[in-house]
């Protein structure tokens, strides 16, 4: 075999043999709307975890702030999260799966928190701040609500009954908490007159 046949392999190998041009690959938009409600959803689980701790440290007066600031950072990140949802598009069937197994996450630690609440609630009720956590849940639930019905809005049709199953169990764990502390301002009023 002569030299010129051999330069069209020589070139061949190492065409093969030369490092591959990196391929940037940037996600799908329904991957980017997946990983924006996710991450709310991942985001308000944390803040919900955060008041149980708050709310588990409570002994009374003095103690306040940090039950309000914590809160204050989960209505915060409802709100928030409900704008980026808002702004996001659908997610596909799957996709809506896996959401629907974070929302049930979420309202296991919901139930957690608000059976924390109601166990320091005499507590709350002796230091005054037992209104303050009566409106902290109809707030939250209020905020949850909506963001329940936007995350709902995102996901495809065949799956909108699943989505509105799943919010409900999440609303019936904020009105355990709304119901627990229904009493507090009536009570507040009696205990003002005496």
């Amino acid at each position: 075999m002569q030299i010129t046949q051999l330069i069209p392999f020589f070139l061949l190998g190492a065409a093969f043999a030369s490092s591959p041009s990196p391929v940037e690959r940037k996600a799908s938009l329904v991957q980017r709307d997946y990983a924006t409600i996710s991450g709310v959803i991942s985001d308000v689980q944390s803040k919900t975890s955060s008041l149980k701790s708050a709310i588990d440290a409570y002994q009374g007066t003095g103690q306040t702030a940090s039950v309000q600031n914590a809160q204050d950072a989960l209505l915060n990140s409802i709100n928030t999260g409900n704008s980026k949802v808002a702004a996001s598009s659908s997610v596909t069937l799957a996709q809506a799966y896996q959401i629907g197994n974070q929302v049930d996450d979420l309202t296991d630690v919901v139930n957690a928190s608000v059976d924390s609440a109601l166990n320091k609630k005499s507590a709350f009720v002796a230091a005054g701040d037992a209104g303050k956590v009566k409106k902290g849940f109809n707030d939250l639930k209020s905020a949850a609500n909506t963001l329940g019905s936007t995350i709902k809005s995102k996901v495809p049709s065949s799956a909108q009954n699943l989505a509105q199953q799943k919010i409900d169990k999440l609303n019936e764990a904020i009105q355990r908490g709304v119901d627990g502390y229904a009493d507090v301002a009536r009570r507040a009023a009696r205990d003002f007159k005496a």
